[in-house]
């Protein structure tokens, strides 16, 4: 009996030394001439009060770009990306709105947006998605002004070490790139599941942020958030996200004193 519990507690060490050991390092791995295509979609609605009165604010958005690997040199990505056309619709107070950049509308907004689609940036990134340097291409300044560059959402949370499944992490900036240096994030990321062609990970987390311009003055909002990232295990790309957050905040509107909260889904999937 003795000897049988002494194999069993030895056999178990042995598959936990095993199982410890499985870990992954997530990365990517590109070759020159790949692309992918992503539709994001955001739903907010969103509510106002000021001065005794509340406002209720409907939006949606539908992003298309495409990212193409032009370039692969000593382990790093040279990415082309397009913003292949926006959608938008904005209901409030009976009032309706909607923008599409493939449509022949002629509006201002409808123009303006039309000017950010087709043009074409690129970005040197190392195999953590992390960027190398500075955008470039064709007018990258006016592109970053007007929150082209914002629109494209890739991981920036990849974790430094290889991590096995169920191990957690901490990250203290944005999971995605493209957020303004205003807004804050700390979460805890979790790789919850591991298949022969995904990783799976869930992120908690809060973030804050300051919205500044348009009728908005200083106005700080803040409020958790709940990831649920799949990405490809053979190149590291997004397959597809599914995201939660809910958000308040008080700030000046018009000079006015105004609470605000908001509850945003967003999607992100490869077509």
């Amino acid at each position: 009996m003795k000897k049988f519990i002494l194999y069993t507690l030895l056999l178990l060490g042995v598959m936990t030394s095993v199982f410890a050991q499985e870990k992954y390092d997530i990365r990517l791995n590109l070759k020159k001439g790949q692309t992918f295509t992503y539709q994001v979609t955001y739903n907010t609605p969103t509510m106002i009060s000021m001065k005794g009165q509340q406002v209720g604010i409907k939006q949606n958005q539908t992003i298309t770009y495409t990212c193409k690997v032009l370039d692969v040199k000593d382990g790093n990505y040279l990415m082309e990306n397009i913003l292949d056309r926006l959608q938008a619709s904005f209901s409030s107070m009976g009032e309706e709105e909607n923008l599409d950049t493939d449509s022949d509308a002629k509006d201002e907004a409808t123009t303006l947006l039309r000017k950010m689609v087709n043009t074409k940036t690129t970005q040197w990134v190392d195999a953590k998605f992390k960027p190398l340097g500075e955008p470039e291409g064709e007018l990258v300044d006016d592109l970053v002004k007007m929150g082209d560059l914002s629109m494209l959402m890739f991981p920036s949370f990849f974790p430094a070490e290889p991590i096995a499944q169920g191990e957690s992490f901490t990250v203290n900036s944005p999971l995605f790139s493209g957020e303004d240096a205003s807004t804050k994030y700390e979460g805890v990321v979790t790789l919850v599941a591991v298949s022969d062609t995904d990783y799976t990970f869930r992120a908690n987390g809060k973030t804050t942020t300051t919205i500044e311009g348009l009728t908005a003055e200083g106005m700080v909002v803040e409020g958790n958030a709940i990831d649920n990232i799949v990405l490809d295990r053979k190149t590291g790309m997004i397959k597809n996200t599914f995201s939660t957050m809910a958000l308040k905040g008080t700030g000046s509107i018009q000079g006015a004193q105004a609470e605000i909260s908001s509850n945003t889904i967003t999607s992100v999937r490869l077509l």
